[in-house]
């Protein structure tokens, strides 16, 4: 898996099997991706939103790791690129009429379980961590989406506590999932997204208001330290 890549892409790989669309996140060594990543998985479900070959889409990690979180962003800039990417990302989760399945071979912390949280059915390798961080910024929806487990801090995957399904074979968990995949079709995940996501546009723009304010105050923290210090 981590040796396939798409050109044209650097952050994602993604391919079709047996009529689901597979796309791999490829995170950094740290386990992070970037802004771009974030831009090409919105691509790429685009693709697969038309494809008519792509009944449904499925979307896991390499190297044992699904995604840990984003890179730093630096600029004023790149937040905002990062938070329009994130808001056009989740709000095209919402309206795809295909089943949309994550695949966690390994961590998904952060932004890495928002992703998650966004899809149908959470499928877990067994002894991984999935979960945000205290103090983290919910910027995909997930204040929304994570009602839908009783935990979403940072803990090992626990099926119906904040996964779905635990496999606990990890030599075979790609198999072993799209098995689950294919036994899943006929059900009617994107209505009930559809209708679990009525109210998504208005929970990210309060997300984005959040993040952005909550970026204010720590600058403004980190300029009083710096003027202290002088």
């Amino acid at each position: 898996m981590s040796n396939i890549r798409v050109q044209g892409y650097n952050q994602i790989s993604f391919w079709q099997e047996e009529g689901v669309g597979v796309i791999v996140l490829r995170t950094n060594s740290k386990g992070l991706i970037g802004v771009r990543g974030i831009e090409e998985l919105l691509t790429a479900l685009s693709i697969a939103s038309v494809d008519q070959d792509v009944k449904s889409v499925a979307i896991t990690g390499m190297n044992n790791i699904f995604c840990k979180g984003i890179e730093m962003l630096v600029s004023q800039e790149e937040k905002k690129e990062f938070l329009d990417a994130c808001t056009s990302l989740a709000t095209l989760v919402g309206s795809m009429k295909k089943p949309i399945f994550a695949l966690l071979n390994g961590d998904a912390i952060n932004e890495g379980y928002e992703i998650a949280l966004l899809c149908d059915l959470i499928i877990s390798k067994k002894g991984f961590s999935l979960g945000v961080d205290n103090g983290y910024f919910f910027k995909l929806g997930g204040s929304l989406t994570s009602q839908r487990f009783r935990k979403f801090k940072i803990s090992k995957a626990v099926e119906e506590k904040n996964t779905d399904v635990v496999i606990s074979e990890n030599d075979t968990f790609l198999e072993d999932s799209l098995k689950i995949i294919h036994q899943e079709e006929g059900y009617p995940y994107p209505e009930r997204r559809s209708s679990s996501l009525v109210n998504l546009k208005a929970v990210l723009d309060y997300e984005r208001s959040t993040f952005l304010y909550s970026e204010i105050q720590n600058g403004r923290k980190d300029q009083e330290v710096a003027t202290n210090g002088l």
